[in-house]
């Protein structure tokens, strides 16, 4: 009986303290028994804080918008016909439709093909304004800043009211986003 009480007694003294060994206090920052690394008072684990940031946040998205340049262009005869063109896809393309628009409205074939172009605009607005044989053309960002201007400036050369003969626009296409 001794044995047995001896062995009683050692077990209420020595395996209540490691049993509750496992569940004693650990210092700050470290938790009871979490299992991300081996042992029983560990680090708290800890991911890395950038991809956990990074993930939290939503990531802004910026898409871009895709334009396509349209260009318009006025070629002259020298005798009063006038050709236009509008929305073409480059200069050249611009210019070539206008000289063919000036023979079409009846111009001399030579001369609206051969003199210089009148103007090349890409993306705004043009008008084209006359008075006593003058002519000026004005490019600007809204049909009605392009047609005052011109206005404005025939009649600043001429020294009378000049008419308005022709206004149009190219704007530039939206294709969409990137």
């Amino acid at each position: 009986m001794k044995r047995s009480t001896a062995l009683a007694f050692f077990a209420t003294l020595v395996l209540p303290g490691s049993a509750f060994a496992q569940f004693e206090a650990c210092p700050g920052g470290v938790q009871v028994g979490q299992q991300c690394g081996g042992g029983v008072c560990q680090p708290i684990c800890q991911y890395d804080q950038a991809a956990t940031q990074s993930s939290q946040v939503p990531r802004a998205i910026v898409k871009r918008g895709v334009w396509e340049d349209r260009w318009g262009a006025i070629a002259v005869d020298g005798s009063g016909k006038l050709g236009v063109s509008k929305n073409e896809k480059s200069d050249a393309d611009a210019e070539r439709a206008a000289r063919l628009d000036c023979v079409n409205r009846g111009g001399n074939r030579e001369r609206c093909m051969s003199r210089r172009i009148r103007t090349v605009y890409k993306n705004q607005c043009v008008a084209y304004a006359w008075g006593s044989g003058i002519s000026m053309t004005q490019a600007r960002s809204t049909l009605e800043e392009a047609e005052q201007a011109a206005l404005d400036a025939c009649s600043a050369d001429v020294g009378q009211q000049c008419e308005l003969f022709y206004s149009d626009c190219s704007e530039a296409v939206f294709l969409g986003y990137e």
